[in-house]
């Protein structure tokens, strides 16, 4: 999966190239909006270190780490949620 701080606005958040569809994202316990462009909104900038919680359709989660807030760069975070059986 990749992530990608929004360009512009570096309290948004794409995430990319998952299994499903992603139902949420958490920052710290606090829960992130979805804008209608896609991106999950958070309420303050995010940060290099801090760690996403993701949860996609089938109710399964990863957590993967902000690499860095560098805007429009796409960052590997190296997983991916496993195939549905």
């Amino acid at each position: 999966m990749k992530i990608r701080v929004k360009s512009g606005n570096p309290n948004e958040i794409f995430v990319e190239n998952g299994i499903l569809a992603i139902k949420s994202v958490e920052l710290g316990g606090t829960q992130a909006s979805r804008t209608s462009y896609g991106a999950w909104h958070f309420n303050g900038n995010l940060s290099a270190g801090q760690q996403l919680r993701l949860t996609d359709a089938a109710d399964r989660s990863i957590t993967v780490n902000i690499q860095t807030t560098n805007q429009n760069q796409n960052q590997d975070t190296g997983l991916q949620f496993p195939k549905c059986q």
